[in-house]
């Protein structure tokens, strides 16, 4: 599951190899990392094994500026990983 805390930056297209794109269109605003499965968040049911990703900011922040975050994740069976997106 993909999530962040930060507002200032619209929407998250996040898209991860081999899977449909999908959208954050909230965040999570009480310090606290969400469960998996958190409505509005990028929630993937993936096989096991490394999958890559990007995702990118929608649409460009009020400077101009794209965001953009590439890495990869490995999966295990029956295992929920959590990616925090922000902008540190």
């Amino acid at each position: 599951m993909f999530w962040t805390n930060v507002r200032e930056y619209g929407n998250f297209s996040v898209n991860v190899e081999g899977q449909p794109m999908q959208k954050i269109t909230r965040y999570q605003n009480d310090g606290n990392e969400p469960d998996c499965g958190t409505s509005e968040f990028a929630t993937f049911e993936l096989k096991p094994g490394r999958y890559k990703y990007t995702v990118q900011t929608e649409p460009y922040d009020s400077l101009g500026n794209l965001w953009e975050w590439k890495g990869s994740f490995v999966i295990e069976a029956s295992k929920c990983i959590k990616i925090p997106l922000s902008m540190d």
